[in-house]
């Protein structure tokens, strides 16, 4: 491998790359990459580890010298779950990304090693920002919704499509399913062992829009949540949202709001949810096109590079 030499054998030419710790088959990361690739471009990603999908449209490889030939072509870096162990020392401009809340404990201390050796940060949570006195460009939503499935006597959907991780509660949505009245279960993305009379278990999908055209109800029990992007992409698809006080659960106006673990609260938000979808929608739209969060990202890039 020559650094020094144009024609690098890995990554395309561009100003901007990621380092990041992992890059996995689907996730809320992920599509944050897949996006911030779309609007202003990507040179590629370097990864501390093999990555564990290749299904990006933009080069993916992991390990040191992937590292060093990544650092070596780009001028800005942005580091994502990657500490001082391994940092990069030379190159790029190099730009801390958090993805999460000031409820994640892990983000907020890998984010306060990065915040020691990066040259700025960009928090995608106002609250995160605001905290640590960094960059806030949020999530931007490009999401294309199906139109709506028509039903004929079959039974309500309520929709949990989350990674099946600690932080997004996934036993409370097991026992607020078991709880739903008769005509309405739940499908969630949650491994088939999980299956019950009243939960469809489909495990990850990356059929999004066709889950949220047949869903009555988008139901997010997460206890930590930076954004929430299928809370996001719920909203534009027209789908009531009943969601726990976290990212974009903490807009009462756009949410059927729920404080508590009692599960006869769940029910009888998703029971009454509906009549918030057009704000909800209108605030997406307003706030998180690709236009305007794709300008965010040309003003701090332009930044980067003077």
């Amino acid at each position: 491998m020559c650094l020094d030499c144009e024609d690098r054998a890995m990554y395309r030419s561009g100003d901007l790359g990621v380092y990041s710790v992992v890059y996995n088959n689907v996730g809320g990361t992920e599509t944050y990459w897949k996006a911030l690739n779309k609007m202003i471009g990507l040179a590629g990603m370097a990864t501390s580890s093999a990555p564990r999908s290749s299904l990006a449209e933009f080069p993916v490889y992991g390990g040191t010298e992937a590292i060093e030939e990544l650092a070596a072509t780009v001028k800005v870096l942005l580091i994502w779950g990657v500490t001082a162990k391994d940092k990069i020392t030379r190159g790029p401009k190099r730009i801390a990304i958090h993805h999460g809340s000031l409820q994640s404990t892990w983000a907020n201390s890998v984010f306060e090693d990065q915040l020691k050796w990066c040259e700025d940060a960009v928090a995608i949570n106002e609250q995160v920002a605001k905290h640590y006195g960094v960059r806030y460009i949020p999530n931007v939503v490009d999401f294309q919704p199906m139109p709506k499935k028509v039903k004929q006597d079959e039974d309500k959907i309520v929709l949990w499509l989350h990674r099946d991780a600690t932080e997004k509660r996934p036993e409370l949505a097991r026992r607020i399913a078991r709880a739903l009245p008769d005509g309405w279960r739940m499908v969630a993305t949650m491994g088939v062992e999980r299956a019950d009379k009243k939960l469809t278990a489909i495990g990850q999908t990356r059929e999004v829009a066709k889950q949220l055209s047949h869903a009555d109800v988008f139901l997010s029990t997460a206890d930590q949540e930076g954004f929430g992007l299928s809370v996001a992409e719920a909203m534009l698809a027209e789908v009531p949202v009943v969601s726990s006080p976290h990212g974009l659960g903490m807009n009462s106006d756009i949410v059927e709001q729920v404080h508590s673990t009692d599960v006869s609260d769940w029910v009888a938000a998703i029971l009454k949810a509906g009549s918030k979808v057009e704000a909800a929608k209108q605030f997406i739209e307003e706030n998180y096109s690709p236009a305007k969060i794709g300008l965010l990202w040309q003003e701090a890039l332009s930044e980067w590079l003077k």
